[in-house]
């Protein structure tokens, strides 16, 4: 099988209660050729003592203050050398020791693809409950009321690169202003139907102030990339498929 290069890069700040859980979740992975990049943000806490803990199974571990979630995540894919990328945040893992491999596997089939992206699991560790977040298909109308689960995303190097990576100026919401930008782009999608990552509820995009910001930003987001008129078009689609259940 061809084994194209995955750099799986991991920021983290101040997470020193799930940061070994993403790490072990990596490491763990019956795929071989996989480039592991931790970016912390010189945290105050333990976090980094159990990164070193696993060093000699990390590609870097790079330990420095940084301009954002986002800054951080750039600065991994400018160290890393992969084929291509998946952005797996401290807060969350994947599920079992094969879902990399199931994966390559889609990859080999249809190579043709820039953003290949499976399902993702949300998760609520303090009740337990989970739900399955899965899309079929990217369309306006998709990314108009949703998005694509960036932890469960596999992004080709050259497209990553050609788009210039993510948008700084956004806190919370550059992921979907990357998928945006890209689907305008005319960049090929492919639904890996592979159940990949776990998201767990309570990091900084599902906390009060987070979902606040994601909702003013993507609001800036879809004002700059949609076009007035389609943007009503799109809006009225949405109102009717909620009014009649569709």
């Amino acid at each position: 099988m061809n084994q194209p290069k995955l750099s799986i890069i991991t920021v983290c700040f101040n997470a020193e209660k799930t940061v070994e859980r993403t790490i072990q979740s990596v490491i763990k992975q019956s795929y071989e050729n996989i480039e592991f990049i931790i970016i912390d943000g010189q945290s105050t806490d333990t976090t980094l003592s159990i990164i070193n803990n696993y060093s000699a199974r990390l590609s870097q571990i790079i330990s420095e203050p940084d301009d954002g979630i986002y800054n951080a995540m750039n600065k991994g894919a400018k160290l890393s050398t992969g084929d291509y990328l998946l952005f797996l945040n401290a807060d969350d893992y994947l599920l079992n020791c094969s879902v990399i491999e199931n994966t390559i596997k889609q990859i080999n089939n249809t190579k043709k693809s820039d953003i290949y992206y499976g399902d993702l699991l949300i998760y609520d560790h303090t009740n337990g409950q989970g739900k399955v977040w899965s899309i079929k298909l990217v369309t306006n109308s998709l990314l108009y009321n949703s998005s694509l689960p960036h932890p469960a995303a596999f992004i080709k190097r050259s497209c990553f690169e050609a788009l210039n990576g993510y948008n700084e100026s956004y806190r919370i919401a550059s992921d979907f202003d990357f998928f945006v930008r890209a689907f305008i782009k005319g960049k090929i999608f492919h639904h890996t139907k592979v159940l990949t990552s776990v998201f767990s509820i309570g990091g900084i995009s599902t906390a009060d102030n987070g979902r606040k910001l994601s909702k003013t930003e993507r609001r800036e987001i879809i004002n700059i990339h949609f076009k007035t008129f389609h943007r009503l078009l799109l809006k009225i689609r949405v109102r009717i498929k909620k009014i009649f259940n569709i």
